[in-house]
């Protein structure tokens, strides 16, 4: 109920959205084609696909197929708890996942995250079974399922390592039987390998992910969110009220439970480079949840298991908002301002991808941007040139409606192009969507900062530069601080291409900087002769070097802050391979 309740309750967000378009097609090739452009494994898709079409796309019909996950896997939590502990234990177990948080929230959202969840605790379930007799067909269905689970979701490969320290503590014995079901999965993989090797190397050459950190503070955090903030307060039954003989006799299975709670971050502190959610170790909950039902139940006093069971629980429902805000309060409240701020009569101007959050709401709630659409640029390529014939076409003196993705960088240059002769007096946004109303005028045009700690001097406009073989493309940039700055900041400028893969870039410190104080950046990014002739973006960002998190980007001209993602769309270059009759390039 609480699950179908949060479904009711939040609005879709961005990434389920993109899950919807990546099953929209009607032959499932082109669906695997879109999912290998993404980043993920295909499993889940696959599964959502099927159930898209058995149940139709509504927010409430597809939550349910991760719900259904969710609830399995609490389901899958009793048992476990069951086969190493005892029934009640197994009960308290499933009853502290089902009031978590982080379960609650993935129980309902349109990924692949409950899924990962169910696998991990089935392969956790079938390594017991197998363990107890390692047969041919526990053996198939052990590495059956720690396929599957790669499958969901790449972060699924810490239970091998978990799994294998096991063995190496309490059953050395059984290891060499152990490499059977883990090369079963491995040959079940391996037709996906050259798809997931693609998909590393394009997102380890993408300048726009920013990993999470490794630190201790980090990990410290995921466990705080794992356990609704409870935190250290779990150890308390173990170091104040056991039941010693108890805790002697299962000290293999803590074992376990404990390996399965150090291995997903040991996993993901060796692959932090690729680590970028917390959501990706939501397998270590069945654990968490086990653990701290087996230390309630080992107090000596019932009584007082049972009352801290209670608290726990009741703690961790009250927790859920403070760790999971809403996700459908700024959607309504945007959609609604957009349709009061809109006349009918206004021109509109129009890029709306299929998978976009708005397309989606578009669509369902009806919002009629595409009804009223004047130009629909949709999947239309266009070019600077094309961006200026539009806007000599359009009608004087009347409101032009902009309704763009930020993350593209053609909304930059469309954007620029306006604001030569029209200023904005409305903009907003949601997600990486803008809503922006320019109208005839000259006031002062679109301006940027990165976060509350630094400004971009004076009105933005793109720069266009040519290139050609060995030569740099040089640019200067007019920074200002808006708040004394420590000298943990960089600047990242990059050329990509229309992939977002960078091709060459730049980074230096910003330095020590007081308040108001100004920095003039001169800069030439080198590169330039491998890169291959053609049309090129520069990116710009500010990031913190030691925790490598980019600051926000915001558009402040409106008197408030509209989000446009981490990055500034600082120009465009093109590289060609011949000089211009003037001996330029």
């Amino acid at each position: 109920m609480l699950c179908v309740e949060t479904s009711l309750q939040d609005g879709l967000w961005i990434d389920e959205v993109w899950s919807l378009w990546a099953v929209r097609p009607a032959r499932f090739v082109e669906m695997l084609a879109r999912i290998r452009h993404d980043y993920h494994p295909p499993l889940y898709f696959a599964l959502l696909d099927g159930w898209v079409a058995l149940v139709g796309d509504s927010v409430l019909a597809i939550r349910l197929l991760s719900t259904l996950f969710a609830l399995l896997a609490a389901a899958v939590t009793y048992a476990a708890g069951k086969r190493l502990f005892d029934g009640e234990t197994g009960l308290a177990a499933a009853a502290l996942l089902g009031c978590s948080g982080f379960f609650r929230y993935y129980a309902v959202e349109t990924r692949m995250y409950s899924l990962l969840l169910l696998f991990c605790v089935l392969c956790m379930y079938q390594y017991m079974c197998w363990l107890r007799r390692p047969s041919l067909l526990q053996s198939i269905l052990y590495g059956s399922l720690l396929a599957l689970t790669i499958y969901t979701h790449y972060f699924g490969g810490w239970l091998v390592l978990a799994h294998c320290v096991h063995l190496l503590l309490f059953h050395r014995d059984r290891l060499a039987a152990w490499f059977g079901p883990t090369s079963l999965a491995l040959m079940l993989f391996l037709p996906w390998f050259p798809t997931l090797a693609n998909q590393i190397y394009r997102r380890s050459a993408s300048s726009d992910m920013t990993t999470l950190s490794a630190s201790l503070s980090a990990i410290g955090q995921i466990f705080s969110m794992a356990t609704s903030g409870l935190g250290a307060a779990l150890l308390l039954p173990y170091l104040f009220f056991p039941d010693r003989q108890r805790l002697r006799r299962h000290i293999p299975s803590l074992a376990l439970m404990l390996v399965w709670l150090i291995a997903p971050i040991i996993f993901a502190v060796c692959f932090k480079d690729y680590f970028f959610h917390s959501r990706y170790v939501i397998g270590i909950l069945p654990a968490g949840a086990l653990m701290i039902a087996f230390g309630v139940r080992s107090a000596s006093w019932r009584y007082l298991s049972a009352a801290a069971l209670i608290v726990m629980l009741v703690f961790s429902l009250n927790a859920y908002r403070c760790f999971w805000p809403s996700r459908s309060a700024a959607y309504e409240e945007i959609f609604h301002e957009l349709n009061n701020e809109r006349a009918e009569t206004d021109f509109l101007i129009l890029d709306l991808h299929p998978d976009n959050l708005v397309g989606y709401y578009d669509r369902h709630v009806r919002l009629g941007l595409r009804d009223q659409a004047a130009i629909d640029l949709t999947d239309r390529p266009y070019h600077a040139d094309e961006i200026d014939a539009i806007i000599d076409g359009l009608p004087q003196n009347a409101p032009i409606w902009l309704v763009l993705p930020s993350n593209v960088a053609r909304t930059w240059y469309i954007f620029s192009g306006f604001d030569k002769t029209h200023y904005t007096d409305y903009g907003s946004g949601i997600q990486n969507m803008l809503f922006y109303r320019f109208v005839s005028g000259s006031d002062p045009g679109l301006a940027y900062r990165f976060g509350d700690h630094i400004g971009h001097i004076g009105t933005w406009s793109p720069r266009y530069l040519t290139a050609g073989p060995g030569t740099p493309v040089c640019l200067e940039m007019e920074l200002r601080a808006l708040q004394p700055i420590d000298g943990s900041y960089s600047v990242g400028v990059h050329i990509v291409d229309e992939s977002n893969r960078s091709l060459a870039q730049w980074d230096d410190g910003l330095g020590i900087l007081e308040t108001s104080e100004e920095r003039l950046l001169s800069l030439c990014i080198e590169g330039s002769e491998v890169i291959p002739v053609g049309e090129y973006d520069i990116q710009v960002s500010i990031y913190n070097w030691q925790t490598m998190a980019r600051l926000p980007v915001f558009e402040v001209s409106t008197g408030h802050e509209v989000y446009w993602g981490d990055i500034l769309v600082f120009g465009h270059v093109h590289v060609q391979d011949l000089p211009q009759s003037d001996g330029s390039w």
